[in-house]
C-alpha cells in the first residue's frame, strides 16, 4: 500500500516493520536458516504476508511456512477456518510444518476434494503416526503405487527396510512406477536445507 494512503497509526506501524533489523540477505543460506528456526513471529509473518522480501516470491515464503513457531491461529485459518483466502501454494508449503499434528495432516490426506499436491506434501510430514505409516506399508502396498500415497516413500520416518520390501513387492508383482510427478513434488515442496545439501552434492 502506498505510504500516502496510510493513517498516522498505520504509517508508524509500517516504519516499525521496515526498520526492524533483518537477517543479512547477502547470505541466502543464513537467511533461510534463520527463517526456518527463528521464534520471531513478526519476521515470519512479514515474509509470509509479503511485507519483507516480497521480491523473492515463494522461495523464502516457503521456508517461513515450515517454521514450527508459526501462530496456531494462522495455521487454523489456512487449514480450517478460511482456506479460501489463501493461495494454494501457501496450503501446499505449510504441510511440511512440524507443528502440525497427525490429525491436521490426516484431515488433508483423507480429503479427496483437496489439491493432490497438498495431500502428497502432507504425506512427507514426519508428524504422521508410526502406526499409520506401518499400515500403509503392510496393508496398502498397492495404494503406494499412486499419488498421493506414493509420497510416503519420501517421509523421513520411513525406514530403508520398509522401502526395500515395498520395492521388492512391486518387482514381484510386475508393477512399473512412474516417479516423474513424485520427483517434481519432492523437488518443489521439500525441506529447504535437505534440497540445498542434495543440490550441493549433485553439483560437486
Amino acid at each position: 500500500m502506498p505510504a500516502g494512503n496510510l493513517t498516522d497509526e498505520e504509517f508508524k506501524e509500517y516504519e516499525r516493520i521496515m526498520e526492524k533489523p533483518k537477517v543479512d540477505s547477502a547470505d541466502e543460506i543464513e537467511l533461510k536458516e534463520e527463517l526456518r528456526n527463528t521464534d520471531d513471529v513478526d519476521l515470519l509473518m512479514g515474509v509470509i504476508e509479503g511485507r519483507l522480501y516480497a521480491q523473492e516470491g515463494w522461495d523464502r515464503v516457503g521456508v517461513a511456512l515450515q517454521n514450527p513457531h508459526l501462530p496456531r491461529k494462522f495455521i487454523d485459518d489456512v487449514l480450517y477456518n478460511n482456506p479460501e483466502l489463501y493461495n494454494i501454494e501457501t496450503q501446499r508449503r505449510i504441510m511440511l510444518n512440524t507443528s502440525l499434528t497427525h490429525e491436521d495432516l490426516m484431515s488433508v490426506i483423507n480429503n479427496d476434494e483437496e489439491d493432490l499436491y497438498m495431500r502428497s506434501v502432507a504425506l512427507r510430514n514426519p508428524n504422521l503416526d508410526d502406526n499409520y505409516i506401518n499400515d500403509l506399508f503392510e496393508n496398502r502396498k498397492k495404494d503406494l503405487v499412486n499419488l498421493p500415497w506414493h509420497m510416503i516413500i519420501e517421509n523421513p520416518k520411513v525406514t530403508e527396510d520398509q522401502i526395500y520390501d515395498w520395492y521388492s513387492w512391486t518387482i514381484d508383482e510386475g508393477i512399473d512406477i512412474d516417479r516423474s510427478e513424485a520427483d517434481k513434488i519432492a523437488r518443489d515442496y521439500g525441506d529447504w536445507k535437505v534440497n540445498y545439501e542434495r543440490n550441493q552434492r549433485f553439483n560437486s
